[in-house]
Parts: structure tokens; C-alpha cells; sequence
């Protein structure tokens, strides 16, 4: 088989499509004369609009929930009059009842998703073939194993997480930070998700642990009130002045630019995790009820920090927990040894 265009959707959170860059890697290493498209959620299009692999990226709608299935199915084929072309082969990375709508909608000669049995009755037939990938291994080699549905086993290894930063994010950036000798920290603190997030006190004090060590913390968030609202309970714990507050004020574009400046991250399970895994550099990454054999900084440098206990991964109490001890009780202690093993020398770094 040699398609002439392929299209991968993957209507996912910014940092599961960006675990999904290496399938477009595969893709292109296996066809590359092929058109190659990737169909995402709309927060997601900056992650690749420097991705060599990819000749075009479509965003997409994703506000369906509640809705009826034919008015799903409207939404979910209007971004496909933006392809060029019919796709000879449709990979679908995401396999719910809208990611799969597009695919059937693109009206590819071949399409191939993940084997589910959640969506709507008949959701599976409408590809034309399926793969059930293995659970248990890394995010990053499940998406690589549904290409085994046409015969393809790329060696994980082989594909790291791509991504780059563009020159008008990178010169936007410059406007934002005074330049400095020091090197910069990025520090995530923050999930949309209140149950990775670490103890505000706790994250603040390995914040001044970073800065005592000379290093120069930059801390962001997401735009959003919430996220906004938990990184400054953060802030306004800390006591070091060299910390630098750019949060809710970064672009995704923007964000890529300041971990690709920084010397290393500091990051709770999110999007920027991944951002600085791909980015190639170290990453502490504080983990509670997600599993971070599925979810680690994949082919990064990197120390997980989390408290073991006997009901994660899988969390066995997803509905009913409210303590989250796994990331509550994690000791400053902890963080601090696992950052000093992680970055014992902290090089200077001159920002432009």
C-alpha cells in the first residue's frame, strides 16, 4: 500500500497530541511522498505548525457533548472541506464518537482506528479495520502499535516526541523576559485537573530551593480563572523575588518557546510535561493518580516524584477519593533531592 494522502485524527488534550507525533513520524518514515494531515482540536494546532512531518493541520470543533448524533456527524465532517484531497488512508488516534464521525465522513479508502466498545452502537464498523493495543505500555507505544492494522510495527524507540518553536513565538517571548545570565526554570504547577495538583505550600518551597541553587523560576498556567487562581496561591508562598510570574499570559506558541529557552521543567502530569520531554530537557515530574508508566516524559531526561501507594496506578478510587494522598504527601524533601539528582549543576544561560 502506497497511499497518496493520509489523514491521522487525534481529537485529543494538547499534550495526548503531542504523544502523538511520533505516529506522524512513523507515518512519514514509511510513505514519504505521501500528503500527510492531521486533524486536532483547535488549542492544539500551534503544537504542530512546525512539525516537518505534517504538509497540512485542520482544526477542529470539538463542542458536541449533548448534542444529537446527526447534528455530531454536521460538525464533525464541516473541517474535512478543508483537505485537499480524499484520503487514501485515515488513522484514527482517537476512537470516540466524534473523532470517529470524521473519519467516516473523510470517506477514506481505508480507514483504521482503535478497538472500542464505549460510542455509539456500531461505532467499530465504521472503520475498516481496528487494532486493540497493548494497555500497559507507554502512551506513546499504544498509539505506534495501531498502525500494526496495516502491517506496520514501528520500534518506539526510534520515534521521540517532535516539536519546535516557532521564530515569532520565540521573538513575542523576548518582549515578555528581561535578559538574563541565569538559567530559567519552567515550573508547571498546575492542572485542570485538581487532583494532580501538589500542595501549593510544598510546590512554593521547592520554588525557593530552585532559586537558592541559582536558578531563575519561571512559573506559568493556563489563561483559564482556575488554573490562573491555583499558581498564584502558589506565588504568594513564595519568597524568592527572582521568581518570574507569566501566568495565563503565554500563548501555546509562546509556552514552547519559554521550555525551549529554559534549562529544565519542573511539572505536575500536564500538556507542559510533555512539552519539555519533547523539547529535550530534564523534567521533574510530580505524579499522583495517573500512571506514569503509561504517562512518563517520554525519551527525556527525567525523576518522577510521587508517594507509591498501594491503590495507584490504576487508581482503584477515581469517583470516591478525595485525599489524593499520592500527590498530597509528597515531601518537599523528595522533590528537592529528586531536582538536585536531576540538575546537580545549574549552567548559565544567556536570554537574547
Amino acid at each position: 500500500m502506497q497511499p497518496a494522502h493520509i489523514l491521522v485524527i487525534t481529537l485529543r488534550e494538547i499534550g495526548d497530541v503531542l504523544c502523538s507525533t511520533p505516529v506522524f513520524s512513523a507515518l512519514r518514515a514509511h510513505f514519504p511522498a505521501a500528503t500527510l494531515t492531521a486533524a486536532v482540536t483547535r488549542s492544539a494546532v500551534d503544537l504542530l505548525t512546525e512539525n516537518p512531518d505534517l504538509d497540512q493541520v485542520i482544526a477542529v470543533d470539538t463542542g458536541s457533548r449533548g448534542k444529537r448524533l446527526m447534528e455530531k456527524i454536521s460538525q464533525g465532517v464541516a473541517p474535512l472541506r478543508q483537505l485537499t484531497s480524499r484520503p487514501d488512508l485515515v488513522v484514527d488516534l482517537t476512537a470516540n464518537d466524534h473523532s470517529t464521525l470524521l473519519a467516516l465522513g473523510s470517506r477514506g479508502r481505508l480507514r483504521i482506528g482503535r478497538l472500542r466498545n464505549k460510542g455509539f452502537w456500531g461505532r467499530n464498523r465504521c472503520y475498516h479495520r481496528t487494532f486493540q493495543p497493548n494497555p500497559k505500555i507507554p502512551m506513546v507505544a499504544q498509539l505506534l502499535e495501531i498502525l500494526s492494522a496495516i502491517d506496520l510495527h514501528p520500534q518506539p524507540e526510534q520515534f521521540p516526541l517532535r516539536l519546535n518553536p516557532s521564530a515569532a513565538a520565540q521573538a513575542s517571548l523576548s518582549a515578555l523576559l528581561k535578559p538574563t545570565e541565569a538559567p530559567l526554570i519552567h515550573f508547571s504547577p498546575v492542572s485542570r485537573l485538581l487532583k494532580k495538583c501538589w500542595r501549593s505550600e510544598r510546590m512554593a518551597q521547592l520554588i525557593d530551593h530552585v532559586a537558592s541553587r541559582g536558578g531563575v523560576p519561571v512559573v506559568t498556567s493556563a489563561p483559564n480563572p482556575q488554573e490562573r487562581q491555583l499558581a498564584q496561591a502558589v506565588l504568594e508562598q513564595v519568597t524568592t523575588a527572582t521568581v518570574i510570574d507569566l501566568t495565563g499570559q503565554l500563548s501555546v506558541g509562546q509556552l514552547i518557546a519559554l521550555i525551549h529557552r529554559s534549562h529544565g521543567s519542573v511539572s505536575v502530569d500536564s500538556a507542559p510535561m510533555h512539552m519539555a520531554a519533547a523539547l529535550g530537557k530534564p523534567v521533574l515530574a510530580i505524579f499522583g493518580p495517573t500512571n506514569e508508566a503509561l504517562w512518563a516524559p517520554w525519551q527525556a531526561t527525567h525523576r518522577i516524584v510521587t508517594n507509591p501507594l498501594p491503590c495507584r496506578r490504576p487508581c482503584q478510587h477515581k469517583r470516591t477519593c478525595t485525599t489524593y494522598e499520592c500527590v498530597q504527601d509528597i515531601t518537599v524533601e523528595q522533590a528537592t533531592q529528586a531536582f538536585d539528582d536531576l540538575m546537580p549543576t545549574l549552567t548559565s544561560k544567556e536570554i537574547p
